[in-house]
């Protein structure tokens, strides 16, 4: 059986097969680096973090450490150096995480860190007329935290092997791969992915009609993106109109061409030489032809520049073999990457799926599902969660599911069976009591989930259940401190996001608008009138994240869709402006307080699709989600 995995490797880590000779000069001295240790945590003037990241308290020394736990997750700080000088960069990474320095738009880098414990990591560049540089920590294919980031001069080298110089280093010009296309779900039936499958026929294409819709192509990693190559559909008949932008997580963008034109009279590919930028995406956006018509049509695409020499393989399971030699990189299955060991799960029949056994169906990707449906699906390491409007429901509640539910002790730790109760699968607030706090597995949690909806429901018995799911919560022993609903009405082409808080009836008692208003009670100031489009809505097939933060009796629920954050505050205040009813909204308007009874409960965090409607039978009569990051921390 072949296997599809990323091999990632960097060539001046093969130090056996290296015989080289390094001669520091004698006058070595240190880099200042603020907060270092990130013992003042991720603060403007020190360490500027993109997420998924946070500050752990598994620390190598001090009491802090950096955390990145996905695709995207990232911190940097700028530093002076001198010029025309070599350093070297350290630092303790556990886990499996990148260090490295960006050096007059070159990009030095060093993968590593130890499974069980911290193992220092060492970057090695030279300045050149830089006097000052990037340095960094990012993702590499699965959670890391980072501590005791360091910065020396090593003067002039008298032998420094070529491979040493090269590894890391981003030079050249090559064909970069692409790991997928997407775009907002509104082209002609002429997919994104046709623009990525090397069929350079007329009818492989991606198609979609407007100004201002784009392809957005995702290189699963970070690259130095220096030019594209574009199959214009009907390259020979009409000049296509666009700009290019980058980006390394999909929400803020940065333009490296602008006005593009192409030729009109070329129907193989035309280069465009785009300034040069470090990212992860590349979004073409297409204004319309000189034909007259607003249609933005795209064959095929190449993306080219360099990926800090990594290099990805097709390789088969039988010839793969962990040596001591072979430290030379890391073979990871999959692109999320998440953390499947913590997890239980249900599927349609309503029966919660908690021992060994079934916790290692999730982390071994196995389709699981009841009554011969398949509900609970795997794409290269990502769940999608599929479940029908009339799959059976658990004992407590009304509607199917096909979710994740959190076992903190379980698996990994051989710990307590039971799920219910304080044990160690579950977590307080740090509104508990101490003796509380003592039983469980936590306190406070955080989590960040990054999903994709694909499908929801058309018609109802009921109005208010049509394309209502529920895709990730706080459960409590009998009520949810949290709720996060995505709601899609058939008329529309965009949905909702809102999120629920119970108070201590099991009732929502605060019910937060996030994106869009779609219930007629609602939408406007009267409460009356239909429900209206969102404005700016989530389409079916975009990709977009929440987080939820539960600090104490503080409830903070973050969005982030299509370059905006939507906080607490701005939901809070987005809320009022149709004269909701705000029962416990905080002093300072950036949280929710979530009700004094929950101090006295234990929760735990739930992922996945919770169908709310349970009668629709139109076709699609089911609900589906695809998640690509899952993260938990306490």
């Amino acid at each position: 059986m072949q296997l599809k995995t990323k091999l990632r490797y960097t060539t001046a880590l093969v130090a056996a097969a290296l015989s080289v000779t390094v001669i520091p000069a004698a006058n070595a001295a240190s880099v200042s680096i603020t907060n270092a240790g990130f013992e003042d945590g991720f603060t403007s003037d020190s360490w500027v973090d993109t997420d998924p990241s946070s500050i752990s308290s598994d620390e190598r020394s001090g009491s802090k450490a950096a955390k990145i736990s996905g695709d995207g997750g990232k911190f940097e700080q700028d530093v002076t150096v001198e010029a025309n000088t070599d350093y070297e960069l350290t630092a303790y990474i556990k886990g499996t995480g990148k260090i490295g320095a960006t050096v007059d738009g070159t990009r030095y880098t060093r993968t590593g860190g130890g499974d069980d414990d911290y193992q220092l990591v060492t970057a090695s560049f030279n300045s050149g007329s830089a006097t000052t540089i990037t340095i960094f920590g990012n993702y590499y294919g699965d959670e890391a935290r980072f501590d005791d980031f360091a910065l020396e001069s090593t003067g002039t080298s008298e032998s420094v092997s070529e491979e040493s110089i090269e590894s890391g280093t981003c030079s050249g010009n090559t064909s970069l791969a692409i790991d997928s296309a997407t775009d907002d779900g509104t082209n002609d039936g002429h997919g994104p992915e046709n623009a990525i499958d090397k069929n350079t026929s007329s009818d492989s294409r991606w198609s979609s009609k407007g100004v201002g819709k784009a392809i957005t192509f995702d290189l699963g990693g970070e690259a130095s993106v220096k030019e594209l190559a574009i199959q214009w559909y009907k390259g020979s008949e009409r000049s296509s109109y666009f700009d290019i932008e980058t980006s390394t997580d999909n929400s803020n963008w940065s333009s490296v061409y602008a006005g593009g034109i192409s030729s009109g009279s070329d129907t193989s590919y035309e280069s465009i030489d785009v300034t040069d930028s470090e990212a992860r995406y590349v979004r073409v956006t297409g204004s319309g032809n000189s034909a007259g018509s607003t249609w933005n049509s795209i064959v095929e695409a190449q993306i080219l520049g360099c990926s800090d020499g990594e290099v990805e393989e097709s390789i088969t399971e039988d010839t793969t073999e962990e040596t001591e030699e072979s430290t030379v990189g890391e073979t990871f299955v999959g692109s999320c990457n998440i953390d499947m060991s913590i997890w239980g799960y249900t599927t349609g029949d309503g029966v919660s799926m908690n021992d060994v056994d079934d916790i290692q169906d999730l982390v071994d990707n196995k389709t699981l599902g009841s009554n011969g449906a398949e509900e609970i699906t795997w794409e290269d390491g990502c769940p999608t969660f599929t479940v029908a409007n009339d799959a059976a429901s658990s004992g407590g509640s009304t509607y199917p599911r096909s979710e994740l539910r959190e076992l903190m002790a379980r698996y990994n730790d051989g710990g307590d069976a039971n799920v219910k109760g304080f044990t160690k699968n579950n977590w307080v607030t740090s509104e508990a009591s101490e003796s509380n706090q003592d039983l469980v597995g936590g306190v406070d949690g955080n989590m960040k989930a990054t999903l994709i909806v694909n499908t929801v429901s058309v018609d109802a018995d009921s109005e208010d259940q049509i394309g209502r799911i529920i895709v990730g919560q706080i459960h409590g022993e009998d009520h949810e401190p949290v709720k996060i609903y995505y709601r899609k009405l058939p008329e529309h082409d965009k949905g909702s996001v809102f999120f629920t808080v119970d108070d201590s009836s099991g009732d929502p008692g605060d019910r937060i608008n996030v994106i869009g208003f779609t219930d007629k009670n609602d939408t406007d100031e009267d409460a009356s009138g239909d429900p209206v489009e969102p404005e700016n809505g989530i389409a079916l097939g975009d990709e977009w994240s929440y987080e939820i933060d539960l600090t104490g009796d503080q409830l903070k629920v973050t969005v982030w869709h299509d370059g905006y954050t939507y906080t607490t505050a701005d939901s809070i205040e987005y809320t009022k402006t149709r004269s909701k009813q705000l029962i416990r909204v905080s002093s300072d308007t950036d949280a929710i307080t979530i009700d004094d009874f929950y101090a006295d409960d234990y929760m735990y965090f739930k992922a996945g699709l919770y169908n709310q409607n349970k009668t629709g039978t139109s076709s699609p009569d089911y609900a589906s989600v695809t998640f690509k990051v899952i993260d938990v921390s306490h």
